[in-house]
């Protein structure tokens, strides 16, 4: 998976860490969805990592 995000409108280290985590959150959610659709299964990345 590639994941994409422009973060130069967030103005705090903190608007930035939330932007990416969201972002990455929507991706594995959506990621993990259609592997259930098709019967794949989907490494995750452990919490942390």
């Amino acid at each position: 998976m590639v994941l994409e995000i422009n973060t130069r409108r967030c103005t705090t280290r903190e608007e930035r860490e939330a932007d990416l985590r969201e972002s990455l959150e929507f991706a594995i959610e959506h990621l993990t969805a259609g592997a259930a659709d098709t019967g794949e299964q989907v490494a995750r990345p452990a919490h942390g990592a």
